[in-house]
């Protein structure tokens, strides 16, 4: 896998072709929590910071071979075969963060907006903009509201550059491998895999398979089976330690109801210890997982 991610990130080097640039923008959620905004801006960094790892000191390389650790931000080796004369990298160019909520501007001016400022940059390259969507769950949002609003960018902006929408971060594979690293180093009674859950017919089934993946219950927080259901059938089976590894990608106001509802159960029982784990976070494997799907 490693090996196949080097080669991977060799084609996701943005000026491979001196005529044409790769912009990756990634879309989440957003939220009035400033713990989720700072986490998706660092997100967005790290990832920069390995797509720029591609990058010549100096010019743009037309060949390069970069070897990458997983757990690292940071390139092992570069070789190039030849330099092109050039302007200098610049890596806030080429990857971006936009927002479904809470910014001033919809989706679709964001992208708008990203795209004439990198055609302004670059007014002789042929650009393409890769839309990846870090969303975990396949509800309305990522179903219907993303693309109505990649659609209506893809209207303002014309022919002048391609828009393409990559999979899903929750349709990763290595989102089970990412989980189960998360809670090997816990000894539990039992892990409860705890996701927002979605109405959506079926939507929840791939959320249901990764909690059965990873030897976890599942539980959501909007719809049933639900935290207290699933802790109440802990305290039946006899579990004395419980584990709870919440599905979500930030810190924000539902993980924070969630301590508060675990704290309220453990008041009623008194000799359950009952651990939440943290979100995912923006961790270096989370990263693997998004230059992964930005070369699907």
């Amino acid at each position: 896998m490693e090996q196949l991610r080097s080669s991977w990130l060799t084609h996701l080097n943005p000026l491979t072709d001196p005529s044409s640039l790769s912009v990756y923008i990634l879309i989440f959620h957003g939220s009035s929590d400033p713990r989720s905004r700072s986490a998706s801006e660092a997100l967005t960094s790290h990832f920069r910071d390995r797509v720029s790892s591609t990058q010549p000191a100096v010019g743009v390389a037309n060949k390069s071979t970069i070897a990458v650790k997983s757990d690292s931000f940071s390139s092992l080796e570069q070789g190039t075969s030849s330099l092109l004369q050039a302007q200098p990298f610049d890596p806030d160019l080429f990857v971006h963060a936009a927002y479904l909520e809470c910014h001033p501007l919809p989706l679709h001016q964001q992208i708008e907006q990203i795209a004439q400022q990198i055609q302004a940059k670059n007014p002789l390259k042929k650009i393409s903009l890769r839309l990846l969507p870090v969303f975990l769950l396949p509800g309305v949002h990522l179903l219907e509201d993303i693309p109505a609003e990649v659609a209506q960018a893809q209207h303002l902006l014309g022919d002048s550059m391609m828009l393409t929408v990559t999979a899903h971060l929750g349709s990763q594979l290595g989102l089970g491998q990412l989980l189960n690293e998360r809670i090997s180093p816990l000894p539990m009674d039992a892990w409860i895999l705890l996701a927002h859950g979605s109405r959506r017919l079926n939507a929840n089934q791939p959320i249901a398979a990764l909690a059965n993946d990873i030897g976890a219950t599942v539980a959501y927080w909007s719809t049933p089976p639900n935290l207290e259901s699933r802790l109440q059938e802990c305290v039946r089976s006899g579990y004395q330690h419980i584990g709870i590894l919440p599905y979500f990608l930030f810190p924000g106001g539902i993980t924070d109801a969630i301590a508060q509802a675990i704290a309220q159960f453990s008041q009623q029982h008194s000799t359950l210890k009952i651990t939440l784990a943290e979100p995912l976070n923006a961790s270096p494997r989370l990263v693997d997982l998004l230059i992964d799907l930005a070369n699907e």
